[in-house]
């Protein structure tokens, strides 16, 4: 009661409601792009050009076991128009759905609706990794709320639609571009925030953050890469390169291994001096003076 003798009246102070986790709204982010592009992906048939000539390759690779060249089913004939991804996407989707193994038996690819699935799912899971990068970006450094609109806006655009849902070299490219655009805004805006370790490895709590976790998925991916493109060309030699480059089982995991390196900021200023060097003697023969070292850069630099 107040001195007036009047009862007190309840406070207007407004009550926040409680924020949902990222991970929890990353995870919504996923499953709603999930019901939205793979629904139907088995009722039409594959589309041709595209589908059938590009799964006829990936179908090759299944039956020859070979990952490392694309053939087309005719004597000698190769297929090297587009890039292999594609192609690993198809015949591991093929696999993981139960069709294709060794080139499939005669008429699998006309009898089961599950080749579309095999063939189509890598293509949609693309999309929704680029859209879940874009979201991720949007919600870091704007809104959830824009978030949220951004995938509304990308993901409901028909064409946007329509590649996803085709196996065809266009998704995994613009999917690699919006989350390439969508790290890179991340770096230049929030980059200077120090990145908090997800745990501690041993007694000496060395931190290991989410750099080590993508470290060690593309070194995962880039070892098995270089593993079977080693073993594969001791086994056929003759189906490397012609001429005096030598065989590539050595150089080329070496190359691997030293691309990988270049993914850390150190690893690059090391390795970018080869094509430094490089383009120095292309000055030097063209009689061109290379810049002097600006004050405050390193040797490295």
């Amino acid at each position: 009661m107040s001195s007036s003798g009047s009862p007190d009246l309840a406070t207007a102070d407004v009550v926040s409601p409680r924020r949902r986790s990222l991970g929890l709204e990353l995870a919504l982010v996923i499953v709603i792009s999930l019901l939205v592009l793979v629904p139907g992906i088995s009722r039409y048939s594959l589309v041709d050009p595209w589908e059938t000539h590009y799964g006829e390759v990936a179908r090759m690779m299944l039956q020859n076991n070979d990952w490392v060249h694309t053939e087309w089913p005719q004597d000698g004939e190769g297929f090297r128009s587009k890039p292999v991804l594609q192609f690993w996407l198809m015949a591991a989707g093929m696999r993981a759905v139960g069709i294709g193994a060794d080139g499939g038996y005669s008429g699998e690819m006309a009898d089961s609706p599950m080749v579309m699935v095999g063939i189509r799912l890598p293509f949609i899971l693309c999309a929704i990794a680029g859209l879940t990068l874009m979201w991720w970006m949007l919600a870091r450094l704007i809104s959830r709320r824009m978030a949220w609109l951004g995938l509304l806006v990308v993901g409901s655009t028909p064409i946007f639609c329509m590649i996803a849902r085709n196996a065809m070299p266009d998704m995994p490219m613009v999917a690699c571009t919006i989350g390439a655009l969508s790290l890179f805004m991340m770096a230049v805006e929030d980059g200077e925030r120090s990145i908090a370790p997800l745990w501690h490895m041993t007694k000496r709590r060395i931190p290991f953050d989410a750099r080590h976790v993508m470290f060690a998925i593309a070194g995962g991916f880039v070892g098995i890469q270089a593993i079977y493109y080693a073993f594969y060309f001791i086994e056929a030699p003759q189906l490397a390169v012609r001429g005096m480059i030598p065989n590539p089982a050595i150089w080329l995991p070496l190359l691997m291994a030293l691309l990988f390196g270049g993914l850390h900021r150190d690893g690059w200023l090391i390795l970018r001096i080869v094509p430094v060097l490089i383009g120095g003697v292309i000055a030097a023969i063209v009689n061109e003076p290379l810049g002097s070292r600006q004050p405050g850069q390193s040797m490295w630099r």
